[in-house]
């Protein structure tokens, strides 16, 4: 069995649902099963403490997040944590507001 490439914080809130997640947790859990370490997380919380306790890994971290509606699915809160240990991250902001209005962007 080999060792996955990357870290992946997942945070996506149940309150948040659409089509997007089930199929992106599928897609990621037999696409792509051996490259991506996954924690899914649905608090702002959660993903934060398992961030924070992934700095020193020796694998690129990926975060896949939304915009979040309220305090306890915020992604910012999430991502100005990583920002403010490792510049090397890589994350992704799902948001269709964001995404059609330039200005956002």
């Amino acid at each position: 069995m080999s060792t996955a490439l990357f870290d992946l914080i997942l945070l996506w809130s149940p309150d948040q649902s659409d089509a997007d997640y089930p199929e992106l947790r599928k897609l990621l859990e037999t696409e792509y099963s051996n490259q991506f370490h996954v924690n899914a997380f649905t608090t702002t919380q959660e993903a934060v403490k398992s961030a924070k306790s992934m700095i020193k890994s020796s694998r690129p971290l990926i975060v896949i997040t939304k915009l979040g509606r309220t305090d306890e699915t915020l992604g910012q809160p999430l991502i100005e944590t990583i920002r403010q240990r490792d510049k090397r991250t890589f994350i992704i902001l799902h948001s269709r507001k964001v995404c059609a209005d330039p200005n956002l962007r």
